[in-house]
């Protein structure tokens, strides 16, 4: 193409029309740049708002874990609670009926 631009004569509708052509190819060149530029930008971006969004969900998962953890703890303090207060109940009711039965056993002898 070069040698056809240099070739023809300066003016000539050869001329023009090989220079146009660059111009063109040229054109189209930088559209072709600036259309790969801004693909590479939205891969960078996309992966940036993956990760970023990964960071976020992976947050949150943990808030959730700790979350779970931290009531399975007071689960198991209340049933722990629970367990020691009906325990101390049982204790006092056979408490009670030892007692009960010592005196019965007292007013029989």
């Amino acid at each position: 193409m070069l040698f056809f631009l240099q070739s023809a004569a300066p003016g000539s509708s050869a001329s023009l029309g090989a220079e146009q052509l660059l111009l063109s190819n040229a054109a189209d060149l930088i559209v072709l740049y600036q259309r790969r530029e801004a693909a590479w930008r939205l891969r960078h971006d996309l992966v940036e708002a993956t990760a970023h969004s990964s960071a976020l969900a992976l947050a949150d998962a943990n808030r959730l874990l700790s979350a779970h953890r931290h009531a399975s703890v007071e689960s198991a303090s209340a049933l722990y609670n629970l367990s020691t207060r009906q325990l101390s109940a049982l204790t006092n009711q056979v408490t009670n009926e030892r007692s009960l039965a010592n005196l019965r056993l007292r007013e029989v002898e």
